[in-house]
């Protein structure tokens, strides 16, 4: 555990990133023709550790810091080439200081819009959130975190690996 920035934080573990990418993992597209954006959110799934929130946000502090992710306001920062997509069907996330990657599953239209050169915004989410939440549920979560600081945003591009 260190602090960073007057915040408690924990290195991602293996154990930690394959429960994001099984159970806390969202991703969709925004559409605003002739533009699209992908969105990746990772987010503590809720009830599936027994932990207290404290321990929650230092955990998703520290992946946050491991991918450059910071509040912000309205602009975007470019947080490196660290997404790459692997065969239309799973895309991994580097993280800086850390000798694991994130693994997850993604959907073909996600895929084919990464795949294209479309934006990714990559998010991480201080607060829990269920696996399984529904996109209403997700927009709210990111709309409510957003207002209030605890939401941690940067953007990238994917690169393709086979």
């Amino acid at each position: 555990m260190t602090a960073s920035q007057g915040y408690l934080t924990i290195e991602p573990t293996p154990q930690l990133l394959r429960l994001l990418a099984s159970e806390g993992t969202h991703t969709w597209i925004a559409t605003r023709p002739p533009h699209y954006h992908a969105y990746l959110l990772l987010t503590h799934p809720a009830g599936i550790l027994r932990c207290d929130n404290e321990t929650i946000e230092a955990r998703m502090r520290g992946l946050a810091a491991a991918l450059q992710l910071t509040a912000s306001d309205h602009s975007l920062h470019d947080i490196g080439d660290r997404l790459h997509l692997h065969n239309a069907a799973d895309v991994t996330l580097s993280l800086d200081g850390c000798p694991h990657q994130l693994l997850s599953p993604v959907d073909d239209s996600w895929a084919r819009c990464v795949s294209a050169g479309g934006p990714v915004t990559v998010a991480v989410g201080l607060e829990a959130l269920p696996a399984k939440a529904s996109r209403a549920v997700v927009r709210d979560y990111c709309v409510n975190s957003w207002s209030a600081g605890r939401l941690l945003l940067g953007t990238t591009w994917a690169r393709s690996t086979p």
